[in-house]
């Protein structure tokens, strides 16, 4: 009964740690304020007569104009009222507000999506113990440490000029140590885990390094068509002027971050099935503590592999239906920077992978094998 006391006060503390967060951070600060849609008007162009927009009437629900009312106007394009979520009564957005005081003028600026988020992060907690008990404490522990390197430690000094291939090197190092010693605990199975790890990402890295400097990536990602297109992130970097990061480093970076949790994910499964057989076998010799360890491993890498190039190709899924529905022939999109560039990262990335499968069964069988109680 203690027992489930301390786990059903661990969930309600976690949920109001996340609706919290949530809540403090949805109240978007400075001239952006939340509001709700009181009342919609559709309106319609004096030629075709289609809806091309729509005024609505919002009450502002926080900051200095709370509980005021005004009427914004939210147009489409003509033929492009697809683009846009149709506003309706009830609905929850972020409006912009400019000009003077007693002159301001008020403009819808986006939806508010926390909610949803916040509803199924607290879903997301609520199964990770409900199915991992301590171990998901653990793993709830290990995902806000890893987000915490993430974004107090890699993104603030990628921001301040350090190298971010060295930086995510050492970032994404530390973050594996630390979810597989949270996660697995000290011992030889995790050490297995970590040094597997860290060869298949230190693989990875170089491998994208090299085979990226190359073909060109320049980390831009353009997309050329025949009437020119280009765009992305990086470019917005651009326009600091002096206080840019380096654009190539952070391509290379993102591919050792990206990399880094499939990674140890295999690492760690190999580990834990090494000693699940060895405990199984204590009498098993390293060589066939290594055949059955490389048996689990070539059983992961079937799918670990597939899952990681079906990532990248989902998320690229849009783009590459733009491709197919302007007849772009395939000579031209394996050589646009941003195709090339995600058939490195996942090449790389898979190889990284492969590689962590025969490392971690050799060092974790010479490790089970050598002794010992941990």
């Amino acid at each position: 009964m203690c027992r489930n006391s301390r786990v059903l006060f661990l969930v309600s503390g976690l949920m109001f740690v996340v609706l919290a967060a949530t809540s403090v951070s949805a109240q978007v600060r400075g001239e952006f304020y939340r509001a709700v849609v009181v009342e919609v008007t559709d309106v319609e162009t004096q030629v075709s007569g289609r809806s091309v927009g729509q005024d609505a009437v919002v009450e502002i629900t926080d900051g200095p104009y709370s509980g005021r009312r005004e009427t914004i106007t939210r147009l489409f394009a003509p033929g492009r009222e697809r683009l846009g979520q149709p506003l309706t009564a009830g609905m929850r957005l972020i409006v912009r507000v400019a000009g003077p005081p007693g002159r301001e003028t008020f403009h819808f600026h986006d939806l508010v999506r926390s909610r949803g988020i916040a509803v199924l992060a607290a879903l997301f907690v609520l199964v990770v113990l409900a199915v991992g008990g301590r171990q998901g404490v653990r793993t709830l522990l290990s995902l806000a440490l890893t987000a915490a390197v993430v974004f107090l430690v890699m993104i603030p000094l990628f921001l301040d000029g350090f190298s971010p291939v060295f930086i995510a090197g050492i970032s994404s190092l530390s973050i594996a140590a630390v979810v597989l010693f949270v996660i697995g605990g000290v011992n030889r199975k995790t050490v297995a885990a970590l040094l597997g790890t860290a060869t298949g990402i230190l693989v990875a890295g170089l491998l994208a390094f090299i085979v990226g400097d190359a073909v060109y990536l320049s980390g831009f990602g353009e997309i050329t068509f025949s009437a020119g297109m280009g765009g992305g992130e990086a470019q917005l970097l651009m326009l600091e002027g002096d206080a840019s990061p380096d654009i190539r480093g952070l391509l290379f970076a993102g591919m050792i971050i990206g990399a880094i949790g499939a990674v140890t994910d295999v690492g760690m499964s190999i580990a834990s099935a090494t000693r699940e057989i060895y405990r199984a076998n204590p009498q098993a010799s390293l060589g066939v503590l290594i055949r059955s360890s490389m048996v689990v491993g070539r059983d992961i890498m079937g799918t670990m592999t597939n899952t990681l190039i079906l990532a990248y190709v989902g998320g690229s899924l849009t783009l590459l239906l733009v491709f197919a529905h302007y007849g772009v022939g395939w000579f031209r999109v394996i050589n646009m920077d941003i195709i090339a560039t995600e058939a490195v990262r996942g090449l790389a990335g898979s190889i990284g992978l492969i590689v962590t499968i025969p490392v971690t069964s050799c060092i974790s069988a010479v490790l089970e094998t050598s002794g010992g109680s941990k």
